[in-house]
Parts: structure tokens; sequence; C-alpha cells
């Protein structure tokens, strides 16, 4: 679904009433890129879609992103200098619902086209970490070439051949990680938060969650006491937390059960550089830790 948004005369006052707010987590703000070859500007709300794009509109193209490396997606908020400027951006790739911020800043002073890739992927529930499901991720290459041909016509032709070769990438990708995990084909995948559900659903695995989505969420000692009960007599070694969270409960729960820990990306920052590459290492480590049921 492309959305196009037309723009209030007095929506840039609006939003540095409504957003001016300080940024939370690391790393310098952003704003949106410098026109590209075809005069557009382009803007993704965080790192997934923000490669996707990147990979869509081609080499040298700077797609820039509201999240700044190495900042939490989740509860990020925008500076002033990003909300006055995104409603000089050709496009917005966002996911929204995820990231009030960003919705706050769209509706105070829109970008001239926005594509919301919710409806797109499939999400399910509450949960937005789509991306770690490259099959859904890729659904979204082809409306990203479309939303690109409105702002840049002359360049349509190669927006839609990259999305293409994009799109084939990720289903090799998606094979590679099937191949990988067939042998552990209902394992036990325990993480210390919820961000692999759809990870897990694509590639037969069983999630185990401590926590909820919100990888600053702390789980209580009943939720705690559940987990070990759920995996008492199950065939696990290793508790998994997420790359860029804090390590403590799953240290904790591995302490308390004899297990060893382990690290996953859920690659909602590009701190450690290419999707595919964080996709790759994530199998890595789940064929070293996961047990064969």
């Amino acid at each position: 679904m492309i959305i196009i948004l037309m723009r209030s005369p007095f929506a840039a006052l609006a939003a540095l009433a409504a957003c001016a707010l300080p940024l939370a987590g690391c790393g310098a703000p952003a704003t949106p890129a410098p026109a590209t070859d075809g005069g557009i500007r382009i803007v993704a709300s965080f790192y997934p879609l923000q490669w996707l794009a990147g990979r869509v509109a081609g080499d040298g193209v700077d797609v820039a992103s509201l999240t700044p490396k190495g900042a939490e997606p989740h509860d990020s908020e925008l500076e002033i200098s990003q909300v006055s400027a995104l409603g000089d951006a050709d496009l917005l790739v966002t996911l929204t619902g995820f990231q009030a911020a960003v919705d706050a800043a769209v509706e105070a002073n829109p970008p001239k086209r926005l594509l919301d890739v919710g409806p797109i992927v499939g999400l399910e529930g509450e949960d937005p970490h789509f991306w770690l499901d490259p099959t859904r991720l890729a659904k979204a290459a082809a409306p990203i070439a479309e939303a690109l041909g409105l702002a840049d016509a002359a360049g349509a032709a190669g927006y839609e051949e990259r999305a293409a070769a994009v799109a084939e990438e990720l289903a090799r990708l998606d094979a590679e990680l099937a191949a990988g995990l067939a042998p552990f084909a209902d394992a036990y995948l325990v993480t210390t938060h919820a961000a692999f559900n759809y990870f897990a659903e694509r590639y037969g695995l069983n999630q185990v969650a401590v926590a909820g989505i919100d990888p600053e969420a702390e789980p209580t000692p009943a939720r705690l006491t559940e987990v070990k009960r759920q995996l008492e007599g199950k065939p696990v070694k290793t508790v998994y937390f997420e790359e860029y969270a804090s390590p403590k409960t799953a240290e904790a729960l591995a302490a308390d059960l004899g297990l060893a820990t382990g690290r996953l990306n859920p690659i909602e920052t590009d701190e450690s550089g290419d999707y595919l590459a964080a996709m790759r290492q994530n199998l890595s480590e789940l064929v070293q830790g996961l047990v064969r049921p």
C-alpha cells in the first residue's frame, strides 16, 4: 500500500511543537539523505528498512535512517532537525505503530510519499520483528520500487530490476537458513526477549522467551520460575540474549539451569554491518547452540 501524503502549510511548525524531543539511545541524529541522481530524497525509519530501500535504490544512493546507528528503535525519539527535515523527503519507508515518535512526526510534518510495510509483510500480533524472516522482508522490495518509481519515473525500470534482484538474494538466504536449521526442527530456542517469533515460525523452532517483545523489559520472578519449569528435562544447552541488550537475565537463567549463553542479533540497528551477514552470523550461533531434538 502506497499512501500519498499532502503537506499542510503549518506542518513544520506543528512538528517542532509536537515532536521536539531528545534522542534516546546512542549515535548522531540522521536527516533525510541528499537528493539522488534522480533528484529524490529517501528516508527509512530504522535499519532493516534502510538496508532494503538502499538495495532497491541502487549503489551510491544514500538512504537516511531516522534511527541512528546503535540506537534502540523501539523507544527512540526524534530531534527537531529530523522532524523538520522529514517534510522534504520524497519517500519515507516505515512500519506504522512500531515507533511512536516517527508516527507523530509523520502526522505533524509528512513526507511527500509514505510506504507503510506493515500491511505488506503480514504482521502477526504486536511483534514487529518481521525482518528476521527474510521471506517477509522480501515482500516489501517491489512496493519500495513502485514508490520510488512514482517519485522518479526515469529510474523506475532500474528500481524494479534491483527489487527483483534483492528478492532473489533474500530467497537464497532463506534457503541457506532452512538447510542449516533443518537438523534442529522442533528444537527449543531460548531467548531473553520475544524477538524471534517470525524466525522461529519460519524455520520450525520452538521459541521460549523469558520476557516480552521490549528488549528493556525485565521478567518477573513468576515468569522466570515458569520458564525454568517449562525447560525442565528439555534438550537445551544455550540461553540467547540480544546483541545490544544486557546479558544479565540470560546469565542468571543459564547459571540456574547449568546452561551456556549465546548472542543473537535482532538486526534492529546497523552496528554489526550488513543485514545478510548478520543473519548468517545468527545461523552460525544457532547451529552451535541449539540441541537436536
